[in-house]
Parts: C-alpha cells; sequence; structure tokens
C-alpha cells in the first residue's frame, strides 16, 4: 500500500502524537496509515473514470510515490481535502472508542 512521509507527518500533526516514543509511533502510524490509506484511495478511485482509476492502481502497485503525487496533483485537487477529512475522522472514531 502506499506509504508516504507526507501522509505519515499529517497524521502525526493532526492527531498530536510527536510525544509518543519513536517504536510506539511507527507501530502506530503504520496502523493508522494504512487504515486512511484505504479511506482515502476509495474514494480518490470513486472519483476517477475507469482509464485514470487504472493508471492510479498501476502506480500505486509500481510503489512510484513521485508518479503518485504527481498524478494526484493532476487528476485530485482536492486530495489534500480529502487526507485531512480522513484523518480527523479516523480522530472522531478512535477518541469515540476511548470514551
Amino acid at each position: 500500500m502506499y506509504r508516504n512521509k507526507f501522509v505519515n507527518d499529517h497524521i502525526l500533526d493532526l492527531l498530536k502524537l510527536d510525544y509518543l516514543p519513536d517504536e510506539e509511533k511507527a507501530k502506530l502510524l503504520d496502523t493508522m496509515t494504512e487504515v486512511v490509506n484505504q479511506r482515502v484511495f476509495f474514494r480518490v478511485g470513486q472519483s476517477l473514470d475507469e482509464n485514470k482509476r487504472n493508471e492510479l492502481l498501476k502506480l500505486l502497485n509500481d510503489e512510484s510515490e513521485d508518479e503518485v503525487q504527481k498524478f494526484l496533483a493532476a487528476n485530485v485537487p482536492n486530495f489534500l481535502n480529502i487526507l485531512e477529512e480522513e484523518i480527523v475522522n479516523l480522530k472522531k472514531e478512535l477518541t469515540a472508542r476511548v470514551k
């Protein structure tokens, strides 16, 4: 699955997890990044036509991070909004479980 320092940094920043020890942060980030990526790319996929969706899937499978970012910038102008919405949604879900 697509892993990106940019996505990880957004998760850490929005969820205020900077205080955690590096090992715990890494484990939590792996899980959270996978969940966020699944949700984000599901939404992105729904917004693309079949050809663009297939192009994105190929880039994701090739693990070409730079090419994925270029594709998203060109074809999904609201990608950052989607990313932030999904991180905030995950934060709400996690907060509700803790209460």
